[in-house]
């Protein structure tokens, strides 16, 4: 069992068939609707999933030198 010590109190709006499948897993696990939804963030904030940038690497061809002046490739040289 996970001890908070310092908690932030947050208002969220849910669909109701979300509430009613949080209630139940809740009533299974025998705690909070409140205590699961920390722990699903926590975990999805731990461990995010890919970011979709790296889809694009390896996508583009140009010098070696571009991403070290990326500013200037995406918004031209500033003179």
């Amino acid at each position: 069992m996970t001890y908070i010590l310092r908690v932030k109190r947050l208002q969220i709006y849910i669909d109701e068939d979300v509430d009613r499948a949080l209630a139940v897993e809740a009533r299974r696990q025998r705690k909070s609707k409140a205590a699961l939804i920390r722990e699903y963030v926590a975990e999805h904030l731990r461990h995010p999933g890919p970011d979709p940038v790296d889809a694009f690497v390896g996508s583009f061809e140009g010098g070696a030198d571009l991403s070290a002046s990326v500013d200037d490739v995406v918004y031209g040289k500033r003179e």
